[in-house]
């Protein structure tokens, strides 16, 4: 349990991996999670919802330009989280400046959440991205801790509509492997870095690679998920290119209407027909001719592109056999066993039982 009077920040709190973890944080340690001042982009009004949704109590938005009001924002917290960036442009017009604003607001202690493989030879410009703000972090605050995660288990909530359609998981992974993460295991990670006030001195300029606890390939990740769905669905995993795949997954967002985008944020179930909405009753989707899908209301269609690009970033990387590795460093950190992929898949039964 955190102490009561430690103040954490989390930028960039609307992008994928800061609403996943948030989400999950609040099951993790409510009391803690509530309390983040989650700095949102200005112009993102649908992710500042999500997250007073989930129960997030301050939520301030910036625009990434202006460093003093941005530090004023920040001004009394003893932890600055920076979420990996997804759009190309966030370094040169995000990053360096939210950098400033937290060593002009005096924060403590930075904790910078990277993907696993940016230093990999064939990284995309997005991985190199998140290797330069590691290295531009360690350049200015001291006491900084890196987090480099492999590929999220909430990504395969994007493929369920895909599997549908072809009756496989398609990805354009190759037969490569990686150790997928529930971000509910970053939360646990999180929330004990940031118990006690200053970060502790064994943690200082580390770097540690957040995995699940076995490395798959697609077509073990497949039979979990169809093990967990109890189902015939998906009968099995099928490489395609990543130009397959890419069209495949937007297609998923035009079908779900224009103006509504495909992501596992948010909180809450809603599915999409033809450009209807139905709220889920008792936990449970209703109408057996929709394919469920969790939302956040009205994202935009740029913002979701650049989510599953990062997607693709991370299978093309396990094609190349650059992710294919396991580690016990949520063990290390959280004090638990990362979540074995099947318990994911049963855990978000509203979901995956869909498949059956």
């Amino acid at each position: 349990m955190a102490a009561s009077n430690v103040r954490v920040t989390m930028l960039g709190a609307d992008s994928f991996y800061g609403q996943s973890i948030i989400r999950e944080w609040v099951k993790v340690n409510p009391e803690q999670a509530r309390q983040i001042h989650a700095i949102t982009h200005s112009q993102n009004q649908h992710g500042q919802q999500a997250l007073r949704q989930v129960g997030v109590q301050q939520v301030k938005s910036s625009d990434y330009q202006n460093e003093s009001q941005l530090a004023k924002e920040i001004e009394g917290c003893d932890y600055a989280i920076m979420c990996p960036p997804v759009g190309p442009e966030f370094m040169k017009e995000h990053a360096a400046m939210a950098v400033k604003a937290c060593k002009q607001a005096r924060v403590q202690s930075m904790i910078v959440l990277s993907c696993l493989g940016v230093d990999a030879q064939n990284a995309s410009s997005a991985f190199k991205n998140c290797h330069a703000i590691e290295s531009l972090v360690k350049q200015h605050f001291e006491n900084n801790v890196t987090l480099r995660i492999d590929l999220p288990t909430q990504f395969f909530d994007f493929c369920v509509p895909t599997i549908h359609e072809s009756g496989n998981l398609s990805l354009n992974a190759g037969n490569g492997r990686f150790a997928p993460i529930d971000m509910a295991d970053v939360a646990k990670s999180i929330s004990r870095i940031t118990k006690n006030k200053s970060l502790e001195h064994t943690l200082v300029g580390e770097v540690y690679q957040l995995t699940g606890p076995h490395a798959m390939n697609g077509n073990e990740i497949s039979e979990a998920m169809r093990k967990a769905a109890r189902g015939q669905m998906p009968k099995g995993y099928q490489n395609i290119s990543r130009q397959e795949c890419e069209r495949e997954l937007n297609n998923i967002y035009q079908n779900a209407g224009s103006a509504q985008g495909l992501r596992q944020q948010g909180g809450g179930m809603e599915t999409r027909q033809a450009g209807r909405t139905q709220q889920p009753q008792g936990g449970k989707v209703q109408g057996q001719q929709d394919i469920p899908v969790t939302i956040i209301e009205k994202p935009s269609l740029d913002g979701y592109k650049q989510t599953i690009s990062l997607f693709l970033d991370y299978c093309d990387l396990a094609q190349k056999n650059e992710l294919s590795m396991a580690t016990k460093d949520v063990q290390t950190l959280s004090r638990s066993q990362p979540t074995p992929l099947e318990e994911y898949f049963k855990r978000e039964s509203q979901v995956y039982n869909r498949l059956a």
